[in-house]
C-alpha cells in the first residue's frame, strides 16, 4: 500500500522511530499512539503495519477536540479509511490518556507513543500510566523533546536510560522496558 501521510494534516518527523518500532514488533502485536489529531502520523504507521504482514493491533488515543477542526474525530476517521480498508486492525479510545492506559493490561503493549500532553505534569502523568503496560523489552517514546515539559518529565521518570533519535533537526525520545532479568522493573 503506498503511504499517504503527507496529504493528512498535521506534523510527523519521527518515521525512523516507527520504523524501528515495528522492524522490532514481534506478528500479532499491540501498538499505542497517545496525541493522534488529524491523523499524519498515525496514517504512516497504520500503513507501515499493513504493508509489514504483522497484523499489529494499532491503538489511537486522543481526546479529539479542538475548535479549530470541527468534527475531529470523523476527520481523523476519514484520513485514516485507506489503511482500515486495507486491513489495518484500528481502535479508537476518545479519552483522556491515563484512563486508556487503565484499559490495558499490565506487560501487554509492545510499543506506546506518547505525544499529547506537552507540560511536564501531562508528559509525567503519562509516562507513569503507559510504563507498566508495556512488555519486557517493548518501546516507549515520544515527540517533542525540545520541549523542557518533555525532555525534564521524562529525565525525572526514566533518569538517563533515555535514547534520542532525530530527523529533519527536531529529536524524539524513546526507552525500552527492562525487567524479566535485564535490570530490575520500574
Amino acid at each position: 500500500m503506498e503511504h499517504f501521510f503527507e496529504a493528512v494534516p498535521g506534523w510527523f518527523k519521527f518515521a525512523p522511530a516507527y520504523d524501528r518500532a515495528l522492524a522490532e514488533a514481534a506478528v500479532g502485536g499491540t501498538f499505542v499512539e497517545v496525541g493522534c489529531w488529524q491523523g499524519r502520523s498515525a496514517a504512516y504507521l497504520g500503513v507501515s503495519i499493513v504493508n509489514s504482514g504483522k497484523h499489529i493491533a494499532l491503538h489511537c488515543v486522543d481526546r479529539w477536540q479542538d475548535p479549530t477542526v470541527p468534527n475531529l474525530r470523523e476527520v481523523f476517521e476519514s484520513n485514516l479509511a485507506p489503511a482500515v480498508s486495507a486491513g489495518l486492525n484500528l481502535t479508537l479510545h476518545q479519552t483522556e490518556s491515563h484512563l486508556a492506559a487503565a484499559a490495558f493490561a499490565d506487560k501487554s503493549l509492545d510499543f506506546v507513543w506518547l505525544d499529547a500532553g506537552h507540560r511536564f505534569e501531562e508528559v509525567r502523568a503519562d509516562l507513569l500510566a503507559w510504563l507498566p503496560k508495556l512488555r519486557f523489552g517493548a518501546l516507549i517514546g515520544g515527540d517533542d523533546w525540545k520541549f523542557l515539559g518533555v525532555s525534564a518529565a521524562v529525565r525525572e521518570v526514566l533518569g538517563n536510560d533515555v535514547e534520542l533519535g532525530s530527523a529533519h533537526d527536531w529529536p524524539w525520545w524513546w526507552h525500552r522496558r527492562k525487567g524479566n532479568g535485564q535490570t530490575r522493573d520500574r
